[in-house]
């Protein structure tokens, strides 16, 4: 191992261990040769090149660097609770060659920048310290361990990833966050990227550049020109994605209330959806996004990047036909009619408010949107009463989200009508717009009246339709006696014969009767007026109803059974 302090050559190749115990130490020119330990207890200061194969510990001092190069062999390694420290030299730039070395403590005290060069990576284990400066990876990588943590950053003092270079996170715990300091050349071009884990533990590679290449660039005039670059070794999912920027670099048109972003898929500027763009300290705007955005897998993909005008972009959505939806108690949903898609509409979601929850109403994520109609389901369990919610429509392709449109889910009553029998007629309020009376559970045909008047015996029921669109039914009601105790009047016999009969059956009144023949359900065989007798051979053989009224009264005089053989 040979030192270089100042002029003098001072040879130790035989000691196996250099300590630096005394004053401050001042070296032109350092050689630490590999298979050496080194152990550092003051403050050491080399203004001059330093080479380094040894394995370096850092006790209570520190290595200052002033010089021009440091350069790490292959071997090398660092250790120790004292910081490597970066000052700016006496002129020229300060460049260090990783050597895929990894630093304990790595401190930037250079206005000037720190250039990572040699064609090798650099390592952080414990702590990077941008104190005052940035360091700039170019086309080479900045690894930090498991334990590794940048610190100092600020607007002025980041890592700069102008090339092909990135910042890797290994092994970053499930729902860790991270926040990287990186940014675009010096000045206020300041970009950093805050990213939450997601549920596996990972490397993370992270990185910002200009937008490459004329033929990829998005919005020159009004966009903000970056791009960020975040992916993971395997393709693991991110949960959280914040991106930031300064005001400074959007261009003369760029309007941070209409910021969004858009996503280049390998050919074309895919645009995003606008968020809030909100403004923070020291000019940094802050635009968060989700882990959709994150389709990178490997490091030569290009990331996410601003467009500042969110009103260029056709947002997707429908119109629809009405807000004001209606559905009866019970009846499982209702219709949503809507037409005129635009923006690439594909999805759509529902979100119900804290009442229709409650009620079981569940929200919708991101259906797919049926060709005409969407079907709303109104859960069985909700009672009548108004419930309010909010749909949106979505683009699968360009993930945007229409603005939002309130619906009113009014859930009307089922009607509960209520029949009457008086001993002639059955009936039922008037206030319905549909009736329908039922025997038994066969429909009364031509019974559609608030009114029916039973020819036989039994168990009768109306089901009914209101102004809603909603129906119900009665409870059925028994009616006996049909047409006999009421319907025959004193002094007035009447007489059927012969009964059965196959031809001819006569009927024998005091005064004109009008006569009817009905099948034992109801329906209407015969009919003839001023009657005395009926012809009944054309009928098949079985039972029917005769019932015989005072001609012009319609008063009925009796109801008998005939059959036919």
């Amino acid at each position: 191992m040979q030192i270089v302090y100042r002029n003098i050559k001072y040879a130790c190749m035989s000691v196996p261990a250099l300590f630096f115990y005394q004053s401050p130490l001042r070296a032109q020119q350092v050689y630490l040769a590999p298979g050496h330990q080194v152990n550092i207890n003051n403050e050491v200061i080399i203004p001059g090149g330093l080479t380094n194969g040894a394995a370096v510990v850092i006790g209570n001092g520190g290595l200052h660097f002033s010089g021009n190069t440091y350069r790490n062999l292959s071997g090398a390694s660092y250790g120790g609770s004292g910081y490597v420290t970066f000052t700016a030299p006496a002129s020229g730039t300060q460049s260090l060659e990783g050597g895929n070395v990894s630093f304990g403590k790595l401190r930037v005290s250079n206005a000037g920048n720190v250039l990572l060069s040699g064609g090798n990576d650099a390592g952080i284990n414990d702590t990077l310290d941008l104190a005052d400066g940035r360091l700039e990876l170019g086309n080479q990588n900045l690894n930090l361990g498991s334990n590794g943590v940048i610190a100092g950053y600020a607007a002025g003092r980041y890592v700069i990833t102008n090339g092909s270079g990135y910042i890797s996170y290994d092994n970053v715990a499930a729902g860790k966050r991270i926040f990287c300091p990186v940014g675009v050349s010096g000045g206020t071009d300041y970009t950093p990227a805050l990213v939450k884990n997601g549920t596996a533990a990972q490397t993370i590679y992270m990185r910002v550049q200009r937008v490459p290449g004329a033929g990829a660039q998005p919005d020159t005039v009004t966009g903000i020109r970056r791009v960020w670059n975040i992916w993971t070794a395997a393709g693991g999912a991110l949960d959280t994605l914040v991106l930031y920027h300064n005001d400074s670099l959007g261009g003369s048109q760029y309007d941070p209330s209409e910021a969004t972003v858009i996503r280049y898929d390998g050919s074309s500027w895919q645009k995003r959806c606008p968020f809030a763009a909100e403004l923070l300290s020291g000019g940094l705007r802050a635009l968060p996004a989700n882990d959709r955005l994150l389709l990178n897998t490997a490091a030569s993909a290009t990331g996410d990047a601003y467009y500042s005008k969110s009103s260029d972009m056709e947002l997707p959505a429908v119109a629809l036909n009405t807000s004001d939806l209606s559905a009866c108690a019970g009846t499982g949903s209702a219709a949503v009619p809507y037409g005129g898609v635009t923006g690439g509409a594909d999805q759509y979601s529902i979100s119900w408010g804290s009442a229709a929850l409650a009620a079981g109403f569940t929200d919708v994520i991101r259906n797919v949107l049926p060709a005409d109609t969407i079907r709303v389901l109104v859960p069985a369990s909700a009672a009548p009463g108004v419930y309010t919610g909010t749909l949106t429509v979505r683009s699968s392709n360009t993930e945007c989200v229409s603005t939002t449109y309130n619906i009113n889910m009014t859930v009307h009553p089922l009607p509960q009508p209520v029949v009457h029998w008086d001993g002639e007629q059955l009936s039922t309020d008037s206030i319905y717009t549909e009736y329908r009376w039922y025997r038994g559970s066969q429909e009364i045909q031509g019974a559609t009246d608030a009114t029916c008047r039973p020819v036989v015996d039994g168990s009768y029921a109306v089901y009914v339709t209101d102004s809603n669109g909603c129906s119900g039914m009665s409870s059925y009601v028994q009616a006996d006696h049909v047409g006999i105790a009421s319907g025959e009047q004193p002094g007035r016999s009447v007489r059927i014969y012969p009964n059965p009969s196959s031809g001819i059956i006569h009927i024998a009144a005091p005064v004109p009767v009008d006569i009817q023949i009905r099948s034992m359900d109801g329906r209407l065989l015969y009919e003839q007026p001023d009657a005395s007798s009926a012809d009944i051979a054309w009928l098949p053989a079985g039972v029917y109803l005769m019932h015989v009224r005072e001609h012009g009264t319609g008063i009925l005089m009796k109801t008998e059974q005939v059959s036919k053989y």
